[in-house]
């Protein structure tokens, strides 16, 4: 579980208890003693439609509705906002208009022939990777990406034309004359999926 998922299941669960308390707290702490010294069965609704709708409780004996509380927005404090990550300026959710180029595994485009990568990661010609993979200099390695809908991770890196924002280099199992054969894609959707943590 990434740190973000974990930071958005405390902020739910600690929503859920301070709303409980508070709808708990104000019916006790009102001043209407004809709610809190009510027979259990004289009351006959309780109803909070959403987050931001009063909680109504109507008693029989009265005939009265009180408003147990405000909204729960005006209970609790407003959710701080997550910065993004972000690397030399760009920002996850960022989308940049980028050209692509195509490589494969080969003397030519990369001067060796055992497939690994600047990440580590190993890619072969002939074999898809479990997330097709990019090259470029201007995010760092393992940031994921999507490429007009499709998911990339960057790992490898490459000559100095990888250095200008939106220029990609994609792995091309398919080898050299099919990637030479791609040519250069332009207009491409580049959205910056998830930098990777510190």
């Amino acid at each position: 579980m990434t740190r973000r998922e974990k930071n958005m299941n405390l902020r739910i669960m600690l929503f859920g208890a301070l709303t409980i308390t508070a709808a708990a707290l104000t019916v006790y702490a009102t001043g209407f003693p004809e709610l809190r010294n009510a027979h259990p069965d004289s009351v006959q609704t309780v109803h909070v439609s959403d987050t931001t709708a009063p909680a109504i409780i109507h008693t029989h004996e009265t005939g009265t509705a009180a408003r147990t509380f405000e909204t729960v927005s005006a209970i609790l404090p407003p959710e701080p906002v997550e910065p993004r990550e972000s690397y030399n300026g760009i920002y996850e959710g960022d989308t940049i208009t980028g050209t692509l180029t195509y490589y494969d595994v080969c003397l030519s485009c990369c001067g060796k022939t055992d497939g690994i990568t600047a990440s580590g990661i190993r890619i072969q010609n002939g074999v898809e990777p479990e997330t097709p993979v990019v090259g470029c200099n201007w995010l760092p390695l393992m940031t994921i990406i999507t490429i007009d809908g499709v998911e990339y991770i960057v790992a490898d890196r490459g000559g100095d034309s990888l250095n200008t924002v939106g220029r990609l280099d994609v792995f091309n199992p398919a080898g050299h004359e099919d990637s030479l054969q791609k040519g250069i894609d332009r207009d491409a959707e580049i959205v910056i999926v998830e930098l990777p943590g510190e």
